[in-house]
Parts: structure tokens; sequence; C-alpha cells
């Protein structure tokens, strides 16, 4: 009787470290911009290739501070709508009228700070809020889109 209750509690107290879900391993992100020529530079775009679905990551420097207050904001978007989301900061750079645009669960508010400098505000979904600066060069940079000379 004592060896029964030995192998039950044996099995019982196995299966309680049994993992309880599957986990997920996401393939390390493809670099598609920087900013600047640094590698401390920010923002960074990069990609994350799915099986349905590219998603992509912005990590910014939060200007708001003096120290390091890194933030991403993260959403899936095929390559017209990352090619669309590049014409909204562009047009944002010329424009001065205040603009808005839903990227992923993240709100992003552009204003002119003076021509060709744009300051893009993010409202990110956890309550945070942050922003960064860029001009036309930072932009094609972080885009990976040719250079103008």
């Amino acid at each position: 009787m004592k060896n029964i209750i030995f192998f039950l509690s044996l099995i019982l107290s196995s299966i309680s470290f049994a993992q309880i879900c599957n986990t997920q391993i996401y393939k390390e992100p493809v670099l598609i911009g920087r900013a600047g020529k640094s590698k401390l530079s920010y923002p960074v775009l990069e990609l994350i290739k799915g099986k349905n679905a590219n998603v992509y990551a912005i990590t910014y420097q939060n200007a708001k501070y003096e120290f390091t207050d890194l933030k991403t904001i993260t959403f899936t978007a095929s390559d017209d709508e990352l090619d669309l989301l590049y014409s909204f900061f562009e047009e944002g750079l010329y424009s001065d009228k205040d603009r808005s645009i839903d990227i992923g669960s993240n709100k992003i508010n552009t204003s002119l700070y003076r021509k060709g400098f744009e300051m893009i505000f993010v409202s990110h979904s956890d309550g945070t809020e942050g922003y960064f600066m860029l001009n036309p060069k930072q932009l094609r940079l972080l885009f990976d889109k040719t250079v103008e000379k």
C-alpha cells in the first residue's frame, strides 16, 4: 500500500512541473533603416517576418526626457501600408497642419516644428507618451529610401 501511494504521489508531482503552454520563438529582427549613421542612432525601423504577416517595430529615443528612455511602436503592415506610413511622415515635413494616424494600438500625431523638421508624438496603448523628431534625410534613412543628392 505504501508503494502505491508513493508512486501516485511521484506521478502527481511530476505532472505539476509540466509545461502549460507552448512557447513562441521569434525570429531575429531584420534592420530596415536607422535615422543616423551611428549604431546608437534612433529611431530604428526593424522587420520581423511572420508566416501570415510582417511585423514592424519602430524604436525611438523619447525626447521628452534627458535620460535614455527607449520606446517601441509595433505594428503589422504590408509593403504598401509601410509606403503609406512613409508618405504620411514625408507629407508632415512640409504641412502646417497637425495630423494623426493609428498604427497598431498606438496613435501618432505629427506637427511641423519648422520647415523640414517634424515632431512625431506617440500615444502608446499602455497610456505612456513620447516623441521624436525627424528631418527629410533621417526619414529616408529610417525607411531605407535612397538619399537624394
